[in-house]
This record gives C-alpha cells, sequence and structure tokens, in this order.
C-alpha cells in the first residue's frame, strides 16, 4: 500500500461535526512512515502543525484512512500527544 497516500493527518479549525468535507483542512506532514511489510511498531516522530492552527481554539485532527480492492494496510494509532512551545 503506498502509506504516504493512504494514511495522513488533517487539521482544521473550521470543522464543526458531521459531514467533514463541509470544513477546509490542511494536511499534516508526517514524518516517518513504517516499512509496510511487517507489524513492527514505528514512531512516527514529531509532526508539527501547519502555522495557521497555532494558538487558535478549537482545532481538529482528522486521521484518515485509504484503503482499496488492491492494496490496503493497517494503522494503529496510539500515544497521540499535542504540545505547545
Amino acid at each position: 500500500a503506498n502509506l504516504q497516500t493512504n494514511h495522513t493527518i488533517w487539521v482544521s479549525k473550521n470543522y464543526t461535526g458531521g459531514d467533514p468535507s463541509t470544513a477546509t483542512w490542511e494536511q499534516v506532514t508526517i514524518t516517518t512512515y513504517p516499512a509496510g511489510n511487517n507489524w513492527t511498531f514505528v514512531n512516527s516522530g514529531v509532526c508539527n502543525l501547519p502555522a495557521s492552527v497555532l494558538g487558535q481554539s478549537n482545532v481538529y485532527l482528522a486521521f484518515k484512512y485509504l484503503c482499496s480492492d488492491s492494496e490496503s494496510a493497517s494503522w494503529e494509532v496510539k500515544n497521540v500527544k499535542v504540545v505547545g512551545q
């Protein structure tokens, strides 16, 4: 599976619930992806939020997973930590 395309993180400051397509989303760069050929847990590293959401209230994160009949992979998310500077 193409992990960089099928496993992404997005951030929005105008999502109000319901259909996510009604909000504006910016993609967050994931620093490190796993090899995708084993079950070894990989730390993604620091994923910086876009400057446009820093200092804003009510910011939403979305973990987007895509798959198809021809490719799919697992994605386990744990230990999400948001830190201000």
